[in-house]
């Protein structure tokens, strides 16, 4: 809790036994290192904004305690590690990556490893967290560097897009709670609602709008909206500037804020249990968010046991072709399964598979709509038919006759199955 005004202002809720869960927090989420350079940035705007209040605290003392709780995150992180390798010069790492490595050879970086430090003044820093959690943090930027194939709205590039987390959050989010965002920035911005006052908001809004810019520079791969999850819980806290103690908001703005929570809530839970496919309306819903956003926005595996479940309620389903995008083999989970015929134009398709080889073929098939729209067009073809049942909303099951999938062979050149 670090006191910055007349009231304190609470930077870390409190466990039970008074410890800060800010020192959680940097072992819950590496994105979490933005407050070592936000949090004293955000003090200097509020401390030098504004003449010192007799009041409170001098400067020096706020300076101090933010000094210390900082102090203590990092400390955090090493406990947390168990103080593994702690305080190890920075020039005797082996980086990945090309920020930490140097211009070296990509294929001698991932295979020896590189340093950038070595040699320099800066080699002999002792590095007070971990080894491996900065290993950790070299290997995601290496990921970031890597200008893997991303996919927004029906497009692939490599390249990515700074605009793509604001749009994920955009449609993933509630429609209701995207309305309780915009009342909130226009009580913001109305002089006559007055609000917390500019250097309030500016301690609460810093450190989601530094995590959507840290993100958003970072267009080598766009993959995942939940590398910005960090930043919902300031905007939520901001969102509830629309209700005044005392119901002092007005009935209008009180009806608004009573009917965005509601339909809120009934969004969210129309999906449920399978949340992480959700979309809003606004783009169509789960069921169309494939047009949207792919890979861990729709789906991470998490519907297998529920295909799982259909398999075995529906016997005559046998044998069943499986191409899922699960990090675990279904087997295991009880689910046996081969992989469905290759589309003929797949990227990696090898010059010996026969044309009777490649799809489509008669019979049971799921697709995760991960596989179903890869870049490579592995099983493209499957796009030309209707799923006879989608499970969750990630994974379409498809039943193909003899006609069915004749009918596609010779839309595809392909000559028909006996």
């Amino acid at each position: 809790m670090l006191r910055l005004g007349p009231r304190p202002l609470r930077l870390a809720c409190r466990l039970p036994g008074g410890r800060p869960l800010v020192l959680l927090a940097e072992l819950a989420k590496t994105t979490w290192l933005l407050l070592f350079p936000v949090w004293p940035a955000l003090w200097l705007v509020w401390a030098f904004s504004a003449p010192l209040d007799p009041a409170i605290q001098s400067r020096r003392s706020q300076a101090l305690q933010l000094t210390c709780l900082l102090l203590l995150g990092i400390a955090s992180i090493d406990v947390g590690y168990g103080g593994e390798r702690v305080f190890r010069p920075l020039g005797r790492f082996r980086f990945t990556s090309q920020t930490l490595g140097g211009d070296v050879d990509a294929e001698i970086r991932c295979r020896q490893g590189a340093n950038r430090f070595q040699g320099t003044w800066l080699e002999a820093l002792p590095v007070p967290l971990p080894e491996n959690y900065v290993l950790g943090l070299d290997i995601q930027k290496r990921d970031f560097e890597a200008g893997l194939y991303s996919y927004l709205r029906g497009q692939w590039r490599t390249d990515g897009w700074w605009s793509y987390y604001v749009y994920a959050c955009a449609v993933k989010t509630p429609l209701g709670t995207l309305l309780l965002l915009s009342l909130a920035a226009g009580l913001s911005i109305w002089p006559r609602f007055g609000g917390a006052g500019w250097r309030n908001e500016t301690v609460l809004l810093g450190p989601p709008v530094a995590i959507f810019l840290l993100v958003s520079f970072q267009t080598g791969i766009n993959h995942h909206a939940r590398y910005v999850l960090p930043a919902l819980p300031f905007l939520f806290i901001f969102a509830s500037k629309v209700v005044k103690p005392g119901g002092g908001q007005g009935k209008l703005l009180g009806c608004i804020t009573g009917l965005a929570l509601a339909a809120s809530i009934a969004s969210s839970m129309s999906v449920y249990p399978h949340s992480l496919s959700y979309f809003n309306e606004l783009v169509g819903g789960p069921r169309r968010g494939p047009q949207h956003l792919l890979g861990g926005n729709v789906d991470w595996g998490q519907d297998i046991l529920y295909l799982r479940s259909w398999y075995r309620d529906h016997p005559l389903a046998r044998p069943l072709h499986l191409a899922h995008a699960a990090y675990f083999d279904p087997v295991v989970a009880g689910l046996p399964f081969a992989e469905p015929p290759v589309d003929p134009n797949w990227r990696y398709l090898g010059g010996q598979t026969p044309a009777s080889g490649v799809g489509p073929h008669p019979g049971w098939h799921a697709v995760s709509v991960n596989r179903l729209h890869d870049w490579t067009d592995q099983y493209a073809y499957f796009r030309r038919f209707q799923p006879l049942v989608t499970v969750g909303y990630s994974i379409h099951v498809y039943h193909l006759t003899l006609d069915d999938a004749n009918r596609v062979r010779r839309e595809l050149g392909l000559p028909e199955l006996p």
